[in-house]
């Protein structure tokens, strides 16, 4: 167990790094995962790649990165198209935190699927799920982060950044 509550720690601190981050978080970041940079610019950096970019945002956000439902009765002409909140993704998770009787915050009550909730989740069900709740959540809500990857690299977000997400991306890959 003690290894599960370390790999939810770890998950909780990248989270914590995705939405509003303050300088504690990114000094235990800069302790915890060795990035070879300060706090500061840590914060800097995400202004600069979630909040006031000079150029496009880079949106942690599922629904962005998948067809908006895969219902085949949908009509809606934006039923397959990528791009759009909410859609499959946010509905399932929303039914999830509900049965789980979670709050999602209030800051992200618009992107239930934002890339934190869903490291937290995932953190949550380390701690206190199955190994088979835990494969089932990743294929499901976790596959898109190759997409998220390549958009930042797209966008050229700063390099911490980009490396906060491949930290994600193996923190979420399948248990051994």
């Amino acid at each position: 167990m003690r290894k599960a509550s370390q790999a939810a720690e770890r998950l909780y601190l990248l989270a914590n790094l995705l939405y509003e981050p303050d300088l504690a978080t990114c000094q235990a970041a800069v302790t915890e995962f060795g990035l070879a940079v300060a706090p500061e610019e840590i914060l800097r950096a995400y202004w600069q790649t979630f909040v006031n970019p000079v150029g496009p945002r880079l949106r942690p956000v599922e629904s962005l990165f998948k067809p908006w439902t895969t219902f085949a009765d949908c009509q809606l002409p934006l039923a397959r198209q990528k791009g759009w909140l909410g859609g499959d993704s946010a509905a399932h998770l929303r039914s999830l935190y509900a049965a789980l009787g979670l709050e999602v915050p209030p800051g992200l009550a618009h992107t239930p699927d934002h890339l934190a909730l869903e490291l937290t989740l995932l953190g949550l069900l380390l701690e206190h799920g199955t190994p088979e709740m835990r494969a089932t959540f990743r294929s499901q809500h976790l596959d898109w982060l190759p997409d998220l990857q390549a958009r930042a690299a797209e966008l050229d977000v700063p390099a911490v950044y980009q490396q906060v997400l491949e930290l994600c991306a193996r923190a979420v890959a399948p248990e051994e």
